[in-house]
């Protein structure tokens, strides 16, 4: 019971911290979506869930500041009212279930990422709030994702939570269950999920993780920032999610592609030359490469999952499902409402990348909409930043999570991006003005 009051009371402070300090309840609230995977339950009789939390937070907000700006979610607002139009044109989905989802999406994001920035404009100190128990989260996680590795797939936390809360179920029971076989020999978990849902949800947030500190490290230059990076990679090798691997290594390619310097393509080709030598001496390493590059799913020895012909089926899968409704698709979440009601497409199975759900929800037009939000993302750096490195560092950020959805799917993903996006550039945003007030001040020396 011990675990579930401090749940409760972790709850609470953060709702009195919105009343007194809002930067460090923000902070709170972003280190509690880390370190428990879910949040709905009634306390005396009064519902607690993300949505009222949401809405206790930007009242507060809204109360103590009478200005704000909406510039940085331009792109989160585009995409939501796209959504919006394109869900009226659909008859696959009922309108009120669109709509839930629609309000929830508008709930997660928005609020979030306008309440972050425009606190970043405005007090100095939820970048210092955000990044400590971001630190502090990333501890905890990562040392318990490791504590993990010898449990079959098992996690204790998550099963005693889905044990006294109704509405988290327990998917380290059912993977565990499978009964299939660890990736790497010095762990016998096919997978783990940590401290959240599911081992896609901890793997995205590594993904991301690893992107922000490894760019704070650029910015600070602090070693002791290597040990968190390694905590992270580590943890991400023995996540079981290969697309995870994959997508960092989409990040670092476009990273050094646009960053094109001499002793960049040097180290480049010496990392190469490293892996290579640590594929070629390590069978784990060798056949976990392997499969995420192999195209018929046959050539790793003991590697099961996804191949790339089997990709290539799903898509052809979702545009035969949109026969008919091929500019408009479906409707907002229908692979969600299909997958509720029918389990795993025969074709398009889980939904494993975002084309998938985009094609099948949002048509063409969907894909278009997309298409037009990521590139207003990468068109946001700029509109913020200065710095050429620090805008490449933000934009490698959107890309690395653009290639990780592509391999895996959509399932709320935004919970965790949104606030690590806007921490990102509030902290690249806040380096600027530091550096240039250093400038000014010695140049009026």
């Amino acid at each position: 019971m011990i675990l579930i009051y401090t749940i409760y009371s972790f709850v609470f402070i953060i709702i009195f911290l919105a009343f007194r300090n809002l930067s460090l309840a923000i902070s709170l609230y972003i280190a509690y979506n880390i370190l428990v995977p879910f949040l709905r339950f009634d306390i005396a009789s009064i519902p607690l869930s993300y949505n009222l939390l949401n809405l206790i937070l930007l009242s507060n907000y809204l109360i103590k500041y009478k200005s704000y700006s909406f510039k940085t979610i331009s792109p989160f607002v585009f995409l939501c009212f796209s959504l919006f139009v394109l869900s009226l044109l659909a008859s696959d989905t009922p309108l009120l279930f669109q709509f839930d989802k629609l309000r929830a999406r508008f709930m997660n994001t928005l609020i979030i990422g306008f309440i972050f920035w425009n606190l970043t404009i405005k007090d100095d100190k939820i970048i210092k709030y955000t990044k400590w128990t971001l630190l502090i989260s990333i501890l905890i996680s990562g040392i318990y994702g490791i504590l993990l590795m010898n449990l079959h797939g098992f996690n204790p936390y998550i099963t005693y939570l889905s044990v006294n809360f109704d509405t988290l179920h327990d998917v380290s029971e059912q993977i565990a269950s499978l009964d299939i076989e660890s990736r790497l020999s010095f762990s016998s978990a096919r997978s783990i999920q940590s401290t959240m849902y599911h081992p896609m949800t901890w793997a995205l947030n590594l993904v991301l993780f690893l992107c922000v500190f490894i760019s704070i490290f650029f910015i600070e230059k602090k070693k002791w920032l290597l040990f968190v990076i390694v905590l992270l990679a580590f943890n991400l090798l023995i996540s079981g999610v290969r697309t995870g691997i994959a997508a960092c290594f989409i990040g670092f390619m476009y990273y050094n592609t646009v960053y094109l310097r001499k002793k960049t393509i040097l180290y480049c080709f010496l990392g190469f030359f490293l892996l290579l030598i640590l594929i070629e001496s390590n069978s784990d390493v060798k056949n976990l490469i392997v499969s995420i590059v192999d195209i018929n799913g046959t050539k790793s020895d003991d590697m099961k999952g996804s191949s790339l012909q089997l990709r290539f089926e799903q898509l052809r899968g979702s545009i035969d499902e949109i026969e008919g409704r091929l500019l408009q698709g479906k409707g907002y979440d229908w692979h969600v409402y299909y997958s509720s009601s029918k389990g795993n497409h025969p074709t398009i199975r889980a939904f494993e990348s975002l084309i998938f759900i985009v094609l099948c929800d949002s048509g063409i037009v969907g894909v278009l909409v997309w298409t037009f939000f990521f590139i207003m993302l990468i068109r946001n750096s700029q509109k913020v930043l200065n710095n050429r490195n620090n805008i490449l560092l933000l934009n490698t950020y959107v890309i690395t999570f653009l290639a990780y959805t592509l391999g895996t799917g959509f399932y709320n993903y935004f919970v965790f991006f949104v606030p690590y996006y806007f921490f990102l550039m509030g902290y690249l945003y806040k380096t600027e003005q530091y550096n240039h007030a250093i400038s000014f001040s010695k140049t009026n020396l």
